[in-house]
């Protein structure tokens, strides 16, 4: 009768990590969860990774008060807050808890009082509950050492993954009417300063967003020829930049600016701000303006239109930009502070 063979090692059980990620609104466009979903996507093979979305939007204090309890009930060995419903964090396991901040846009907000607020519910307490605290730019990442005084070498910088589905498309510029793309209407976006700025150039603006009645007097004021889109899908943007000849994106406030890098895997010319997180995600691949000053804008818009040398520098610079922004390292890089903050707590606990 042989011998029973010998048992090796028990395995360590697998990492149970999950994402806590807002309930998405109709009317809105969630670009950076998306981003998070090409990192699990890259972690399936070795580190499943379980989303957990809450069962009503934030909105209130009561709905908020039971997405907290919710999200409570639904920890993992590691849990990541993916930005936006930050708050959840302060209910978490501190030692297994990950938070992302994805921007400070709440020190542009009028009202001292909402900022304190949200400083304390969405900024504050979160960080300084979590085991690892990440976010999206090193713009942001200062930011919130700034205000929560956070140590900023304890805030990984880590950007958002852009889809590999965003791929050089050939096109000639429409030189008579060129298509100018502008995404987002949101207040930071600053989008009647754009409108304001395309006036005196012929093209076609197309916009993504909700236009409210002061965005359409504006549009209407500068006589442009407008195309409208609310909300669309990933194809759907992705169609919208092959189809645009620049991507005019001049931001007040950005904790990365994604539309950046998009516009640039698809071979798209970028004009945009000077200021916050865009030239950290933009590099050396864009026209920058001050976006406080419509005549910068015009000028930007006019460069990157009028001159084929700039235009053709600017894609082949984007296009090398954009590529670090692969999923799969990004993924790798949030992999290895889930295993640190898992080993950490089993040694605290051990």
């Amino acid at each position: 009768m042989p011998a029973p063979a010998r048992r090796g090692p028990a395995e360590a059980p697998p990492v149970r990590v999950v994402h806590v990620q807002r309930r998405p609104r109709a009317q809105a466009n969630f670009s950076v969860e998306s981003t998070f979903a090409l990192v699990r996507d890259a972690l399936a093979p070795t580190l499943p990774v379980t989303l957990a979305v809450p069962s009503r939007e934030s909105r209130g204090l009561a709905d908020r008060w039971r997405i907290v309890r919710e999200m409570r009930a639904r920890q993992g060995d590691v849990t990541h807050v993916l930005g936006d419903i930050t708050f959840v964090a302060a209910a978490l396991v501190p030692a297994r808890t990950v938070v992302t901040v994805l921007d400070c846009v709440q020190e542009t907000l009028p009202g001292a009082l909402r900022r304190a607020m949200i400083d304390l519910l969405w900024l504050r307490l979160p960080v300084a509950r979590a085991a690892r605290v990440t976010a999206i730019s090193a713009f942001t990442a200062d930011r919130v050492a700034a205000i929560t005084g956070h140590p900023r070498g304890a805030i990984d910088v880590i950007p958002p993954a852009v889809s590999p589905a965003f791929t050089r498309a050939e096109r000639a510029i429409e030189a008579h009417l060129p298509r100018v793309l502008l995404v987002g209407t949101t207040p930071n976006k600053n989008t009647a300063r754009a409108v304001a700025a395309l006036a005196e150039i012929p093209c076609v603006a197309v916009i993504v967003g909700v236009i409210d009645a002061p965005l359409a007097r504006a549009i209407k004021g500068a006589g442009l020829t407008v195309e409208h889109h609310e909300r669309l899908p990933e194809a759907g943007m992705r169609a919208l930049y092959a189809g645009a000849d620049l991507l005019l994106f001049p931001s007040t406030y950005e904790g990365f600016g994604l539309p950046i890098v998009e516009a640039q895997a698809t071979g798209r010319p970028v004009v945009t701000s000077g200021l916050g997180a865009m030239p950290e995600a933009a590099g050396d691949a864009a026209t920058f303006v001050d976006p406080l000053d419509v005549a910068s804008i015009r000028a930007g818009v006019r460069r990157v239109l009028m001159d084929p040398g700039q235009r053709d520098a600017l894609v082949a610079r984007g296009l090398d930009n954009a590529r670090r922004f692969a999923p799969g390292p990004i993924a790798a890089r949030y992999a290895a502070i889930y295993h640190d903050v898992h080993a950490r707590a089993g040694a605290r606990k051990g």
